[in-house]
């Protein structure tokens, strides 16, 4: 912890600035305003962590224990109304009955001598999803699921107790990590919520007050604040998810007046049409949650968390029913590949002159389909086929005749071509040479051979 007496010290964040800057550039508060390097009740505040409409969080150490908490303090401007201080702790008993893993714990709460209001908390380590959005824009469908899940969640446990958010958006919304880097989330800021069944039998109200953030605000809650119930969670919950899958918010504006007026005159885009990725059942449990009327959404967060599971499973299921087909047919065709391969194989080496008996020439299955399994028990013997030959022995056997029969016609051919130039006189003369002469029964040609007509002179 830096020391309070430090040169340039900020009371309105903890950090250290130059001597020269009159204001703080995180807290808007002049360096010498601000809880920080004060102690408030047991707790002694070391630095700003985060701020919200209703106050801002800080980090201190519990002096006793010695240990880090998240210190919220009511803003100095709503804590001097004695309502809003009692309003304050009366709402963070109620956020402090629920024990659900996914919202935050809540240690302590209450107000000091001189009217300050805070709330001790669980100290996370993480990120809001509202940074995590910003980096993931738009994000996969099953991450997105994965989180709104545990939103809704922690939105049925507070919906179980009575207790409306009505301030959910993804600031509110804290993702916190394990070892193993498993996520989970946090749900924080019940500081505006009301309670229908109330903890102590007095229900939670604010008469004349706009609260919530416009941007994930239901309809009905800028017409009536007071009459809103949990399907007003379940709007916002809508919102967030379209923002997570389309990497946008379904409705804008320039100003809160004109953001408010869009709200209640007019539908957002469709979630199909800004984001045609998206699966159509997913696309289906959006539309429900955020329905303008609040009777055609759902009637909690836990209806809306049954009805994305449903949605998750479906997509999941059609995602598998592709990887199988996928697969079998890559199975059926293992057989063929296999058959083509010893086929090529076959043909690169040189072929026995004699047909190949059964047990070097296996048959091969037909394309596309297995071997069959063969039942338990004994089975009669199939009749043995006679071995087939195959046609490239045939190929191989007729261009062997073929050759043969060309080398008798050549030789039939050349041999009376040849007689023909010898009496003729044709071709080179050789030195003469006593002939003995040839039996007149043995002919140098056959008859058909011999020439018809008389030797030129």
């Amino acid at each position: 912890m830096i020391d309070p007496s430090t040169p340039g010290f900020c009371r309105g964040c903890g950090a250290t600035h130059p001597p020269e800057t009159p204001f703080c550039p995180r807290s808007g508060k002049l360096l010498g305003a601000g809880p920080c390097g004060t102690v408030v009740d047991r707790y002694r505040v070391e630095s700003l962590l985060g701020g919200g409409g209703m106050g801002a969080v800080y980090r201190a150490i519990h002096e006793v224990l010695q240990q880090p908490v998240a210190l919220k303090l009511l803003h100095p401007q709503l804590a001097s109304r004695a309502d809003l201080r009692e309003r304050f702790v009366r709402e963070a008993r109620a956020a402090a009955s629920l024990t659900d893993p996914r919202v935050v714990r809540v240690t302590d709460c209450g107000i000091t001598a001189d009217g300050t209001a805070f709330l001790a908390m669980e100290i996370l380590a993480g990120e809001t999803l509202e940074a995590l959005m910003g980096r993931e824009r738009p994000m996969r469908f099953e991450r997105a699921v994965a989180l709104m899940t545990e939103v809704l969640g922690a939105l049925g446990a507070a919906h179980e107790k009575g207790i409306i958010h009505r301030d959910l958006k993804p600031a509110n919304v804290f993702v916190v990590r394990d070892a193993e880097g498993r996520e989970s989330v946090k749900l924080l800021d019940f500081g505006i919520s009301k309670t229908i069944d109330a903890v102590d039998g007095t229900p939670l109200t604010r008469t004349g007050l706009l609260v919530g953030t416009p941007l994930y605000m239901a309809p009905e809650q800028v017409l009536n604040a007071r009459n809103i119930d949990r399907r007003a969670d379940v709007y916002a919950a809508g919102v967030i998810l379209y923002q997570m899958l389309s990497g946008r918010l379904p409705v804008t504006g320039q100003a809160t007046a004109e953001i408010l007026v869009k709200l209640v005159t007019e539908s957002p885009a469709p979630l199909a049409q800004v984001a045609p990725q998206v699966p159509r059942p997913l696309v289906e449990v959006v539309d429900t949650a955020m329905a303008r009327d609040p009777e055609r959404r759902f009637a909690d967060a836990k209806v809306f968390a049954q009805a994305l599971q449903s949605a998750l499973a479906s997509e999941t299921m059609h995602a598998m029913q592709r990887v199988s087909m996928v697969e079998a047919v890559q199975r059926s065709m293992a057989p063929s590949r296999e058959a083509h391969a010893q086929a090529a194989a076959g043909l690169a080496t040189t072929a026995p002159q004699t047909a190949p008996g059964p047990s070097t020439m296996p048959l091969q299955p037909p394309m596309g389909f297995a071997p069959p399994q063969p039942f338990p028990g004994p089975a009669p013997s199939p009749p043995r086929e006679p071995a087939k030959v195959p046609i490239w022995v045939w190929m191989l056997a007729g261009a062997v005749g073929l050759l043969a029969l060309l080398c008798v016609i050549g030789m039939l051919v050349e041999a009376p071509a040849a007689n023909g130039s010898e009496q003729s006189g044709e071709g080179p003369r050789e030195s003469p040479t006593p002939t003995v002469p040839q039996p007149s029964m043995v002919p140098t040609a056959p008859p058909s051979a011999q020439p018809s007509m008389a030797p030129m002179p």
